[in-house]
Formats: C-alpha cells, sequence, structure tokens
C-alpha cells in the first residue's frame, strides 16, 4: 500500500495550477548579485541562524554593476511581480532591476515586490543548510546525488513553493495592472539564492511536466542570472547578459589576436610553462590583496630548474620560434632566455629571438576571481577550474584580457626584430612563457576562435614544468609538448 502525497509534497503542483490561473506563463528563479562577505557567528555556534549577519550582507559595487547589465535580460521576460528572499543582497538586487527596468520603459506599469521567508534557507531546512555547509556551491545534481540530499532539497523546494503560492493567494498580483485595469505580464520573478533557487525551479519544473530537469540539476546559477520555468511544460531556459549581449572589445581579443598572428606568417602559438623553482616566502594576498605572494615574482630557478631548461630546449628547437614573449616573473623570465640561449648556441634557429615581457601573463591584479579560485584549488586541469562556480567565465575572461596584451606586443614591433639572413621574416611561431594553468586559459581562447580542435586536451592537460601546448592557428588542434 502506497501513501498519498502529503499537502507539502503537492505544492509545487499547487503553484504551477494557480500560477497559470492568473495568466502567468513563466517563473523566473534569479540568483542576487555580488555581494560583500558576512562575518557572522556560524550555525555551529548559533544553531538556525546559518550565519547571524548572512541576511545583512550588501551588495558590492561590481554587484550594482551586475544588476545594471542583467536588467537587459530582465527587460525581456513580462514580468508581472516580484518576490524576494528578505535577505538584503536579494532584496537590493530585485529592487534594482525592478527600477533599471522601469526607468527605460521596458515594462507598462510598476511592478509589485514582495519578501518571502523561505526563499532563504537559513532555519527552514537543517538537511539543506548542514550539506551547504559541507558542499559549497555547485550544481543541484552534487546535492540530490549526496546522502539524503533529494529528499532534502526536494521538501525544501516543496515548502518554498507553497509560501510563493501563499503570496500569490494574498492579492501580491493584484497590484499588477495595465493602463486599462488588465493583469500585466505573464511572468513572476523570484529573487533568491544559488542552489535554493535550483531546488524550487526543480520541483515547479517537475509538477509542468520535467522538460528542462536536467539543465536545472546541472545549472550552476551565477550572480544575476536566471532559469526561466515554462508552466506549459516545464522547459527551463538559462538566463545571463552572455546570452542576449554581443561580444566586448575584450571578449573578442583571442580572435583578434588570430588574426593578426596569421597576417604575420605565424602558424603557431607555443604557451610554455616556467622550470622548477624555489618556494616563494612572501605575504599572501589576504594580508596584502593583489599582490598575491608579495615575492613572488622574484622566485629563482632551482638546479633542477635549470636542468629542465637544458633538456626541454630539445623540443623548444622545433617548433621554427620566431619570437618569445614572458611573464616579467622571474622564473618564467629566465626559462624563457635558458631555452632561447640554448637553441641560439646549437645553431637550432637562424636568427636571434626577440624577448618581450608580458606583464599579465602572470595573474597577479589581474584578476582577483582566478587569484582566489587558484588560491582555493591549487595547480590542476583547466576543466576543474572551468567546473567551480564562476571559474569558466574568469579564466574566459582572463584569457581574453591577456590574449589583448599579446596582441598590443605583436603590434608595437617585437615580430619585425625576427629576420632572417635575406631580411625575411623568420620562423612561424610566436612561444609565450608563463604560469600553469594561466596559460591554458590563454591557449584555450585563441584554440577556440581558431577553430577549437584542441580544446579539450588544453582543458584536460596539467602543464607540467619547461612542458609547452602547440596551437595551430589552421584549425585549433593542440600538441602537447614535453622532453618524453
Amino acid at each position: 500500500m502506497t501513501e498519498a502525497p502529503s499537502r507539502t509534497q503537492q505544492n509545487g503542483a499547487a503553484l504551477l495550477e494557480a500560477a497559470r490561473g492568473m495568466g502567468l506563463k513563466t517563473l523566473c528563479f534569479v540568483r542576487h548579485a555580488n555581494s560583500k562577505p558576512g562575518a557572522g557567528v556560524t550555525r555551529v555556534d548559533q544553531p538556525h541562524d546559518w550565519k547571524i549577519d548572512d541576511q545583512k550582507r550588501m551588495l558590492t559595487e561590481k554587484g550594482w554593476d551586475q544588476c545594471r547589465s542583467a536588467s537587459k535580460w530582465f527587460a525581456d521576460v513580462d514580468c508581472r511581480a516580484i518576490l524576494s528572499s528578505p535577505a538584503r543582497r536579494a532584496a537590493d538586487t530585485a529592487v534594482a532591476m525592478k527600477d533599471q527596468v522601469e526607468k527605460e520603459g521596458a515594462v507598462a506599469h510598476s511592478l509589485p515586490v514582495g519578501m518571502v521567508d523561505a526563499v532563504h534557507p537559513a532555519g527552514t531546512s537543517e538537511a539543506c543548510e548542514l550539506l551547504f555547509e559541507t558542499k559549497g556551491y555547485g550544481p543541484l545534481r552534487g546535492f540530490f546525488e549526496a546522502p539524503g540530499g533529494e529528499v532534502a532539497f526536494k521538501a525544501y523546494g516543496e515548502l518554498a513553493a507553497g509560501r510563493i503560492l501563499d503570496h500569490l493567494k494574498g492579492g501580491l498580483m493584484g497590484e499588477a495592472v495595465a493602463a486599462d485595469g488588465t493583469p500585466a505580464g505573464t511572468c513572476l520573478a523570484v529573487f533568491g539564492h544559488a542552489v535554493f533557487l535550483n531546488a524550487i525551479a526543480h520541483v515547479v519544473a517537475e509538477a509542468a511536466g520535467g522538460a528542462g530537469l536536467d539543465l536545472v540539476l546541472d545549472m550552476d546559477l551565477g550572480e544575476t542570472q536566471g532559469v526561466l520555468v515554462s508552466l506549459a511544460d516545464g522547459k527551463c531556459t538559462h538566463l545571463s547578459v552572455s546570452t542576449t549581449e554581443a561580444p566586448s572589445p575584450t571578449q573578442q581579443n583571442g580572435a583578434a589576436l588570430l588574426e593578426a598572428a596569421r597576417g604575420m606568417g605565424l602558424k603557431t602559438l607555443c604557451f610554455v610553462r616556467h622550470a622548477n623553482s624555489k618556494p616563494g616566502a612572501g605575504v599572501t594576498r589576504v594580508d596584502q590583496p593583489h599582490d598575491w605572494k608579495i615575492d613572488d615574482q622574484k622566485r629563482m630557478l632551482t638546479e633542477k630548474g635549470w636542468d629542465q631548461c637544458r633538456s626541454a630546449s630539445k623540443w623548444f628547437a622545433d617548433i621554427d620560434c620566431r619570437a618569445i614573449l614572458s611573464s616579467p616573473a622571474r622564473r618564467a623570465a629566465d626559462t624563457a632566455v635558458a631555452m632561447k640561449d640554448q637553441v641560439e648556441k646549437e645553431g637550432a634557429v637562424a636568427h636571434s629571438l626577440p624577448v618581450g615581457m608580458v606583464d599579465v601573463v602572470h595573474p597577479a591584479g589581474t584578476s582577483e576571481a582566478c587569484e582566489l579560485l587558484f588560491e582555493t584549488k591549487g595547480y590542476g586541469p583547466l576543466r576543474g577550474f572551468f567546473e567551480a562556480p564562476g571559474g569558466e567565465v574568469a579564466f574566459k575572461a582572463y584569457g581574453e584580457l591577456a590574449a589583448g596584451r599579446i596582441l598590443d606586443h605583436l603590434k608595437g614591433g617585437l615580430m619585425g626584430e625576427a629576420v632572417a639572413a635575406d631580411g625575411t621574416p623568420a620562423g612561424t611561431c610566436l612561444a609565450v612563457f608563463g604560469h600553469a594553468v594561466f596559460l591554458n586559459a590563454i591557449a584555450h581562447v585563441v584554440a577556440e576562435a581558431a577553430g577549437g580542435a584542441g580544446l579539450d586536451l588544453v582543458l584536460d592537460m596539467d602543464l607540467g614544468e619547461t612542458q609547452g601546448v602547440l596551437v595551430s592557428l589552421a584549425d585549433g588542434k593542440c600538441t602537447h609538448l614535453s622532453v618524453s
């Protein structure tokens, strides 16, 4: 004998029925913008408060900028009304995006705003809180796969759906009317928090037919991003600025570098990691923001590192190098010069290789998001960083920025210094010396612009000391270069 679902377990279906009855076609779940960290006591010391001051966290300047940008996609959802978590960062995000679309005339009525407590999980589900404290940010599927996770997050989603339903019945929707007195808009927007929004979206999508469940399970909802759930069939759409905006000039740097390099007769770019070096003894970026490690750029090669340079020159001699760019960090620059000197000494190149320094190939101060991710995860393949919350966006942005700096050097005359005895350009490869996964990020944007044939290798390769990745400018094919 089986039990009928409890009333709480039917909240998703009841919310769906009520929303359809009010003429709604979609529900949109929106994550709050970037916010300042909390400083409160954790729920271990104060049960059911999670972090005492978590609901007081304010938006950063970046967060306010995100709200303005995200209003571009928010204007297109045909919003009728807004519900928000009572947490300040969510409520401020909701009001900022509401004000922006109203100011721009993108909606024909004033959007009513209500607060719904259960959209902030604190005190709502101890099991969900504990899982989130253990696992941190990430897709809903990961929480479903944890012991007890699917039951806990489905129960939370149903509970929150019930609270949203209460607000719909309470008159919020009646406040949203067009000039002729008829209901305005076909979407209810709910502003809240990370994976907890996915959990609510999941129960609604499942009740509506389940067409978009995989997207809801696998999507790591970024700041001011949304998931739009169709009430017709449960189909889900991921909404973000990147899906509606044309690429910025920075986002096109990889393509511009590719075009310029091809125009100069280059056939490949080679990204080379520095040799083994002595550890730094500097202060971490926690004490000195944006310096990462104060003495990181001063680290010197070890004897092992110098030996690696001599050995790696064997493969370096075969890439037909025209010129070299290096991170200003000493270990990278010393590696570049040592390998250059070795191939010149052996007569493996017919000209003296010019060397330039490009600051952004060392990541310190360039991307705080990338620095923080690297400090958290350490060395490893680029794919692992892409899979971290916000990682793909951060590392792609870093790669594009670095590609732009490399392009500046190509335009600045470096390549003209590399000529054969007859005065013609010598060599078909530009070599860039730098650091671990950050080189993979630059290689990724170049390979993608060139056709993407080698993206999996760039994503999965953990670039070792004095190893390289050679990117073909013809199709983006990538080759791993090493002594072995």
